[in-house]
């Protein structure tokens, strides 16, 4: 609660004074923001979950996918890229949700503030933001759920391995990470041109 008192503080100061508003913002609506320090918070915990994010989902295709795929043996191989998607696909889940969360809760602040202002000033751009990062949740969930715990759910219950099953569904996983990656940049394209 400390840092959330302190942007306010700086938040108030600056308004009373004939410095820019926080964050350096330029937009026409920027000084009518009363709620921008709960955002400042909010739009770090947003970048970080979508950096870590974008990070992750470039090491699974990077580095994960390519070393279980120099394994000689299928099981071996299974299990070697299990214990990773172990780790990914919760995390992953739980990063979409963040980024999710923060985003919906900043965008109600700014339609709260901005009134019947909001459609002509964010509507156009928001529109184009949120259907990426719609599609940005749904092969990232598709990733972790659809491709990810289905090879983590045969190793645990022991399945036989079909070589080229498995084959298959790690090359899934590499071309969706990257497909990922590239609507997350695109994403982050639009939201830093609007």
């Amino acid at each position: 609660m400390g840092i959330v008192r302190r942007l306010r503080s700086i938040s108030a100061h600056r308004s009373h004074s004939n410095q820019p508003p926080l964050g350096g913002a330029t937009a026409p609506f920027a000084q009518r923001l009363d709620w921008l320090p709960k955002l400042g918070v909010l739009l770090w915990i947003h970048l970080v979950a979508t950096g870590l994010y974008l990070g992750a989902t470039a090491a699974l295709a990077l580095f994960a996918v390519p070393s279980a795929r120099r394994v000689e043996d299928p099981l071996r191989r299974r299990r070697q890229i299990s214990r990773v998607l172990r780790a990914y696909d919760p995390t992953a889940i739980g990063l979409l949700g963040i980024m999710l969360m923060t985003g919906a809760w900043s965008i109600t602040g700014m339609k709260q503030a901005l009134g019947g202002d909001y459609f002509e000033s964010f509507g156009q751009f928001l529109a184009w933001k949120l259907g990426l990062a719609f599609f940005v949740l749904f092969f990232g969930v598709y990733i972790a759920m659809g491709i990810g715990h289905r090879i983590v759910r045969e190793d645990d219950w022991s399945d036989e391995v079909d070589a080229d099953k498995l084959s298959s569904m790690m090359s899934r996983i590499v071309g969706m990470s990257w497909f990922t990656v590239g609507l997350t940049l695109a994403t982050i394209a639009v939201a830093v041109g609007r």
